[in-house]
């Protein structure tokens, strides 16, 4: 196998090697499995939807985990840009939930929870200002794991100065994305490509199809 996606960056790339498996085996067995049943596949693979999901159907998707059942909604998302800056550092997702705490403070989750309810009723109703202010206030994961990926903050500074949405680490990272109005990605873009050097950038956006095998 062969793939583009950088391996160990927080993008992805096992998610991706495993839908492509279940689509190949649904088409040379002929399975005709649901987007549903690959999902569901995928996920006890992967061990979570997180990545599996939206790979397979495309797009924005929620999604939870309820009595060994992933459930799953796609929500419309705006034609935005995704900058992606892409350290050469690797790190592995094992190594990246040692930094998590083991416990929150209840007072602590029921913040985030509120964070990531308002987050989504943002992209509802595509309020892009108020979704990147939620997305940059995430207490979960990011605090902990900020101190692995000194690129963060650089990009998150240099985003702000050119009016993007909001930036956040790509899974567990090393990558960290952006979201900007296509208008300004170019510029986004170049900027990083000058104050980070060592790091590769891209500008991508959130897909609508499904997965296909061509």
């Amino acid at each position: 196998m062969t793939s583009e996606i950088a391996p160990a960056r927080g993008l992805g790339s096992s998610s991706a090697a495993i839908v492509a498996g279940i689509e190949l085996a649904n088409l040379l067995g002929d399975l005709e499995l649901t987007a549903d049943a690959k999902i569901q596949w995928a996920s006890k693979i992967e061990g979570h939807p997180d990545n599996v999901t939206p790979a397979i159907v495309g797009g924005f998707v929620v999604r939870a985990v309820l009595d060994d059942r992933v459930y799953w909604k796609k929500i419309p998302f705006l034609d935005v840009a995704m900058v992606v800056c892409v350290p050469e550092h690797q790190l592995k997702t094992i190594q990246s939930r040692t930094v998590l705490p083991t416990n929150l403070p209840f007072k602590q989750a029921v913040k985030v929870s509120s964070l990531a309810n308002v987050l989504l009723a943002s992209l509802q109703k595509g309020n892009l200002i108020t979704a990147g202010k939620m997305i940059e206030s995430d207490i979960f994961h990011e605090p902990y794991r900020a101190k692995l990926i000194p690129e963060l903050n650089h990009v998150r500074s240099i985003g702000h100065e050119e009016a993007a949405y909001g930036t956040y680490i790509s899974g567990a990272g090393t990558a960290v994305m952006t979201m900007i109005s296509r208008e300004y990605a170019r510029n986004l873009r170049e900027r990083l490509q000058i104050e980070l050097p060592r790091c590769r950038t891209h500008i991508t956006h959130v897909g609508g199809k499904e997965s296909v095998i061509l």
